[in-house]
């Protein structure tokens, strides 16, 4: 039963045990420690945890990462949550950030706030990494349409006020899905400078903040972003006009395939896209970016 009105949810997965310590520690440090942790056990065994409302969901059948993030997402709600902030096992929390997420949460149903990338030691690479690239203190649907800079370490959502969309079984960027979702019910996200998630480069991240891009992740990226406009057209009406805006984005995606399906043009966009990357990366899957763009660098 519920102690607080404030969820930390978190997915706990195999490998992440060298991660635990810097993770409940950063919990433990909070300013504010009026929440209830709710921990997802995906196929691991149960870890010593510190925290004083703690809840175990445990799944033993395998499930698909969207299917145990909606299982998270259900139980909050279900049992009555007006907060909920997301979290990473990987990641650590800045001492602050469950205090900042809560005062503008009463304010704003979508928040998310700035990143520290700090590598597997622990050791900062690179400070206010979002703030970089990010001027806005509020984003709509059509400033995250290309990019995504909501991930599920760094955000949070007031249940009272929002619809919690059901994550396809096919989504890759499910952080994506879940906010470009939310915005698309005509709520903004306000941008929470004043506190950070540090934000781990490792392996296990779908993908992480990096300074250049390859063939393979192009291919990919295409991939993701072809699932995501695909499913997004689904949950619009057909007089909602975002919907023609989704449409010209998966024609998009579709016609970089069969650009890229010569690989001569497929080398000349990597190298065009590494060589301007810090002006053209805007967060999480910008690296592909307009057509119109692309083809004005071609001529």
């Amino acid at each position: 039963m519920k102690k607080s009105d404030t969820a930390i949810l978190t997915v706990n997965y195999p490998g992440a045990e060298k991660y635990h310590k810097d993770y409940f520690n950063s919990l433990s440090e909070q300013s504010d420690c009026d929440f209830d942790l709710i921990f997802i056990n995906d196929n691991t065994p149960m870890p010593e945890c510190p925290v004083r409302n703690y809840f175990n969901l445990s799944i033993s059948s395998r499930k698909s990462f969207p299917e145990i993030r909606n299982i998270g997402l259900q139980y909050c709600v279900d049992n009555g949550y007006a907060n909920l902030i997301f979290s990473d096992i990987d990641d650590k929390l800045g001492n602050d950030r469950i205090e900042k997420s809560k005062l503008n949460l009463a304010n704003h149903p979508v928040i998310f706030n700035d990143l520290n990338l700090i590598n597997e030691d622990s050791e900062i690479i690179k400070q206010s990494y979002i703030s970089g690239f990010c001027s806005n203190d509020f984003l709509a649907f059509d400033e995250i349409i290309d990019r995504n800079v909501m991930g599920l370490t760094n955000s949070g959502i007031n249940l009272l006020q929002v619809e919690i969309p059901n994550i396809p079984d096919d989504i890759v960027a499910i952080d994506w899905f879940l906010f470009s979702s939310i915005l698309l019910q005509g709520i903004e996200a306000k941008f929470v400078r004043e506190t950070v998630t540090y934000y781990r480069q490792d392996e296990n991240n779908t993908v992480g903040m990096t300074n250049s891009i390859n063939e393979k992740k192009i291919k990919f990226f295409l991939f993701v972003k072809k699932l995501h406009y695909t499913e997004l057209i689904k949950r619009c009406s057909d007089n909602n006009p975002v919907k023609t805006k989704i449409r010209a984005k998966l024609d998009e995606i579709m016609m970089f395939e069969e650009i890229f399906s010569n690989q001569e043009k497929l080398k000349r966009y990597v190298e065009f896209v590494n060589s301007h990357y810090s002006e053209l990366y805007q967060g999480w899957w910008s690296e592909i970016i307009s057509l119109s763009v692309w083809r004005q660098h071609e001529e």
